[in-house]
């Protein structure tokens, strides 16, 4: 990492959650080992442990293995809603800020984007909805 991208990490260090290395459905004592990993590189690289998790590809036990045995803030791994929640599956309340699947880089991978432009132009007809749901009284978020 840059000097400049490394200094903002950290001054962000709150803020920051982590995603991605998973990127298969693992048997569970993997998947927790997978889990230690990402928390010891980001300690590594920023300072602090990540608030929160996303794994993209995740198991049955991902949600439980995170929030309870890792004590993450909040999930982030969930597609079935636009608005954060809390989930109580697991006895007490847990933050979830869903995935968004419009708003993503990824869909350049996809052939959704074929350049910039396109995403720029998604992105701002987003923006313009949210703000237009705002003024009308049912403020939303756009999700990670």
């Amino acid at each position: 990492l840059s000097p400049v991208c490394l200094g903002s990490l950290r001054r962000a260090a709150n803020l920051t959650g982590t995603d991605g290395m998973i990127t298969m459905v693992l048997p569970e004592d993997k998947e927790r080992e997978h889990m230690k990993e990402i928390i010891r590189i980001q300690e590594s690289i920023v300072g602090t442990r990540p608030r929160g998790i996303g794994i993209v590809r995740r198991s049955n036990n991902t949600f439980r293995i995170a929030m309870e045995e890792f004590g993450f803030d909040y999930f982030s791994d969930q597609y079935n809603d636009d608005l954060p929640y809390y989930d109580r599956t697991l006895g007490k309340p847990h933050l979830v800020l869903p995935y968004s699947l419009n708003i993503n880089g990824g869909h350049f991978w996809g052939n959704r984007y074929s350049n910039g432009r396109h995403f720029y132009e998604n992105m701002q007809d987003a923006v313009d909805m949210l703000l237009e749901e705002g003024a009308n009284g049912s403020p939303k978020l756009l999700a990670r």
